[in-house]
């Protein structure tokens, strides 16, 4: 696990996110933010890792936060990708606006839905399966996030194209299936 050190530098850098695809400028006062526009440190650290059943191809898809946003006094923070044949299968991760700096969480997608593995039972009941991907997130101060953000407001990524949000490609990891 890093140590606070690493993630207070890292909350003075875009970081896990490419380098001007967040924490680009203030919002103006009355409109709502945009994913650019959401501060640099709310995210300190995030790493995912793409299931083999995936059709994930490094360097031209990628990983991307989708959407924040806050229902009451939980923020909610969805990953998504772009391509690999699992799209509609983003990762959600929720934080309560009181969580303390440096909250962790890990998470599975839904399992894949080709079979991966072998089981020693011929039942397809049986068989092992893995998820799409995985992922862990650790958050920084949310006072800034929460402060852009309104009850019941979110801020999307309208095209993910645009290089909104990307996640650095190099904490991207795939599983090699070896047989």
């Amino acid at each position: 696990m890093a140590r606070p050190n690493w993630y207070n530098d890292n909350a003075n850098r875009a970081f896990p996110f490419q380098t001007g695809s967040v924490g680009v400028s203030v919002p103006q006062h009355g409109l709502p933010p945009t994913m650019r526009q959401l501060p640099d440190d709310f995210i300190v650290d995030c790493g995912f890792t793409i299931g083999p059943s995936t059709d994930f191809e490094e360097g031209t898809d990628y990983v991307y936060l989708y959407k924040v946003s806050r229902h009451g006094s939980l923020l909610y923070f969805e990953f998504r990708v772009s391509g690999g044949g699992f799209t509609a299968t983003p990762l959600t991760f929720i934080r309560n606006t009181t969580d303390e700096e440096y909250s962790l969480e890990y998470l599975d997608s839904d399992h894949a839905s080709d079979v991966v593995g072998n089981s020693v039972s011929d039942s397809a009941g049986d068989w092992c399966r893995m998820p799409f991907w995985s992922g862990y997130l650790v958050t920084g101060n949310l006072v800034a996030v929460t402060d852009r953000l309104a009850d019941g407001d979110e801020v999307v990524v309208a095209e993910p194209l645009d290089g909104e949000a990307l996640v650095e490609l190099r904490w991207l990891r795939t599983w090699l299936i070896l047989l």
